[in-house]
């Protein structure tokens, strides 16, 4: 019976929607006309989507953009289908409804992939490279916000006694810290001041590999992302691998700032037109380094250019703190437009771009 049905299934369907999850995922199978060949729950592993997948003639396959994605999408390619990586957030607002329901969405996977996939904003998945070295910055990534939280967690502990520590970067804190503990708490603090510097020293060990990458693998786009003052090896290589090594990867530099979450939202009714919050979508560690080079830019000690003054002219005109921040927030955006730009183009950073020239 199981051979029949797997049989039936191999000659008739010609989509497959996938609902991943983490353990398990939803497979439903339509044939052209829509109807439902068949439906199947397995364990999300490799062995059992070659065993269901591997000996189906080539048939149009429907996925979302999650954790699983990028090494599912390859699978599939590999054993000749057809594969889309379908944009989440589209799918949510097409799907929306008060219910999760694992089979609902892969039968909705598979009925929108048939008709109409356009809807489904296709993703291209990244490279087996590239995602190699983006799960080096995100375990980098894990390292420096373990070390935020015992940093914080130290501070805290020492405030409850009405000791405070001088301000440092994390990379210094333990060694600052150290000569500053009251002897009341030092054998309670100093194991956390050990678990800091180590922490340290992984996170320095990344911070080398990412500098061989620019140096050696990535040189051609990260040497004139790095062309701007205060873009270091990590901001440029984190945008080179959010792209996917290829300039091409965004149809226009304009909307680099909306892929990292950097433009503001839209909710535009009649004549009213209110002043939102950013959208805080994509990479949440490209959009906080880009923050932190904004930061740099406009520093006492950055040096003129015209992004600065751009930056600097709109926190002035705001004169509060929260026209700052919101002008930190826009050189940001700007800066994730010229970085493409430089890139696509193949130039290096003029910092007086767009000022008259001294005669």
């Amino acid at each position: 019976m199981q051979q029949n049905s797997k049989q039936s299934t191999s000659t008739k369907a010609v989509v497959a929607g996938i609902d991943l999850g983490n353990k398990s995922s939803e497979v439903c199978f339509l044939d052209s006309e829509g109807k439902v060949i068949k439906r199947h729950k397995m364990r999300t592993t490799r062995n059992n989507f070659e065993a269901l997948f591997g000996s189906l003639p080539r048939l149009r396959a429907a996925i979302e953009t999650g954790p699983s994605s990028n090494w599912v999408a390859r699978l599939l390619d590999e054993l000749g289908h057809e594969t889309i990586v379908a944009d989440a957030q589209r799918v949510k607002i097409i799907t929306d409804t008060h219910s999760k329901d694992d089979r609902r969405d892969a039968h909705w996977l598979a009925e929108i992939a048939l008709r109409w996939p356009e809807l489904l904003n296709p993703v291209r998945p990244r490279s087996l490279e590239t995602q190699q070295h983006r799960a080096m910055l995100r375990l980098r990534e894990g390292l420096v916000e373990a070390r935020t939280k015992l940093i914080n967690a130290v501070r805290g502990v020492l405030w409850s006694f009405g000791e405070k520590l001088p301000s440092s970067t994390g990379e210094w804190f333990a060694r600052k810290a150290l000569p500053n503990l009251p002897e009341l708490l030092r054998d309670q603090v100093h194991p956390a001041l050990l678990a800091i510097e180590e922490i340290s020293a992984q996170v320095q060990v990344y911070d080398r590999m990412a500098e061989k990458l620019c140096r050696e693998r990535y040189r051609s786009a990260t040497k004139r992302l790095r062309s701007i003052p205060g873009v270091g090896p990590l901001t440029a290589l984190t945008f080179t691998l959010e792209l996917n090594d290829d300039p091409n990867w965004l149809r226009s530099s304009r909307s680099a700032g909306a892929l990292v979450g950097l433009r503001p939202k839209r909710r535009d009714s009649g004549e009213v037109s209110p002043e939102l919050s950013i959208t805080k979508k994509g990479n949440r560690m490209l959009r906080r380094l880009l923050v932190q080079c904004a930061h740099r830019i406009l520093g006492p000690f950055g040096p003129d250019s015209t992004l600065r003054r751009w930056g600097l002219g709109l926190a002035d005109r705001s004169g509060t703190k929260r026209g700052k921040r919101k002008a930190i927030v826009a050189v940001a955006r700007k800066l994730a437009v010229i970085l493409h730009t430089l890139w696509r183009r193949d130039q290096d950073y003029d910092p007086l771009y767009g000022l008259p020239q001294k005669t």
